[in-house]
């Protein structure tokens, strides 16, 4: 992006310059957004030679999450990496969970990526300007509705590799669908939580 007009330098009250840019008796200043309390969480899961699930974050553990926040995930952005074999054939879905028991849960699918054999490398990063809130109030989209991957009583594996960390609402998952060969798949996200 171009900017056009002439620059001038504001020093505030404690001495820190702005750089402003005027054009037309307009002035612009730099904004730069703060992500004061947001979690990183980055999981790689290697060699996935059948369907899984993984958790992503898990709403309701802030010891092991970074937040303090139980009502919801806000996600601001992900970076996706998908590293398929030439046989490798299935899906890489992203989402999260409602009205999970120890039957099963509905997956929400927020993100979805569908590999047939032959298929090159995924890389992708989604930045997102407005929050994308992870709730059922704010959703209109796919939901695989009772999917037994998702239960109360059965440990997933987290971003530290522990198989540890059992479904609930809210939670956001990924779930890996194998129907040929494998696939190293690694998701980074930053993200807050709300009330």
């Amino acid at each position: 992006m171009a900017y056009y007009g002439t620059e001038a330098i504001l020093t505030t009250d404690a001495g820190v310059s702005l750089s402003t840019i005027t054009h037309d008796g307009n002035t612009s200043l730099q904004t730069v957004e703060g992500n004061t309390g947001a979690g990183l969480v980055h999981l790689h899961a290697t060699s996935v030679a059948a369907t899984t699930g993984y958790m992503l974050i898990d709403l309701s553990d802030a010891v092991n999450w970074p937040h303090t926040l139980t009502g919801h995930i806000d996600v601001r952005s992900m970076i996706i990496n998908v590293a398929p074999t030439t046989t490798f054939a299935g899906s890489v879905e992203i989402g999260f969970l409602t009205n999970v028991d120890d039957t099963n849960g509905d997956f929400n699918i927020v993100y979805c990526a569908h590999f047939i054999a032959g298929s090159l490398p995924l890389a992708q990063t989604l930045s997102l300007n407005a929050l994308a809130d992870m709730t059922t109030d704010q959703w209109f989209g796919p939901t695989t509705a009772n999917d037994t991957t998702w239960q109360t009583d059965v440990d997933l594996t987290g971003p530290d590799g522990a198989v540890a960390y059992p479904s609930g609402d809210g939670d956001l998952v990924m779930k890996i669908t194998r129907t040929a060969s494998q696939t190293d798949v690694s998701v980074t996200i930053l993200y807050t939580t709300q009330a």
